[in-house]
C-alpha cells in the first residue's frame, strides 16, 4: 500500500478516517492525500452564489491546512487537494488520478459544511469506486 485517500469535510467522523488513515498510513509508510470538495452544484441558483463559493473556498483551504499542519510529523508524505464538484464522483476521481490503493471515508459528514451525507457520499463512493475503500465510523 503506497497511497491512502483522505476525504474530510471538518466533521468528526472525517476527523476520525483520517486518524484511522495516519495509523494505516504509518504501518504500510502510505503517502496520505488529503481531500476535500465543495459540491457547487448546489449553489447554482443562489443569487450570492459566488460570495458562498468564496467563503467555502476559504474554509476548505483552511480546513486542509489544518489536516496538514496535524500531520506534521507525519513522516511518509502528505498532500493536499482541493476540488469543485459533485463530491462523490471527485472523491472517486482523485482516487483514480492519484491512484491510490485505499480510500479512508467516514461514515457521514458536513457535506458542503453544512449537511449530513451517510447514504450519500460514501455509500457512492463504496459503490462506484475500484479501489478499497474503508469506512470509519
Amino acid at each position: 500500500m503506497k497511497k491512502i485517500l483522505v476525504p474530510i469535510d471538518g466533521s468528526e467522523n472525517s476527523k476520525r478516517a483520517l486518524k484511522r488513515a495516519k495509523e494505516l498510513g504509518e504501518l504500510y509508510h502510505a503517502e496520505l492525500i488529503i481531500l476535500t470538495v465543495i459540491d457547487n452544484g448546489r449553489f447554482f441558483s443562489i443569487e450570492f452564489k459566488d460570495e458562498l463559493i468564496k467563503i467555502l473556498e476559504q474554509n476548505a483551504k483552511e480546513l486542509l491546512q489544518n489536516a496538514k499542519n496535524d500531520l506534521s510529523d507525519y513522516p511518509y508524505g502528505v498532500k493536499t487537494v482541493f476540488k469543485f464538484g459533485d463530491v462523490p464522483g471527485e472523491i472517486i476521481d482523485t482516487a483514480d488520478e492519484e491512484d491510490v490503493d485505499l480510500i479512508v471515508i467516514g461514515t457521514r459528514g458536513l457535506g458542503a459544511f453544512q449537511r449530513a451525507v451517510l447514504g450519500g457520499v460514501s455509500h457512492k463512493v463504496v459503490t462506484h469506486a475500484d479501489r478499497s475503500v474503508l469506512v470509519v465510523k
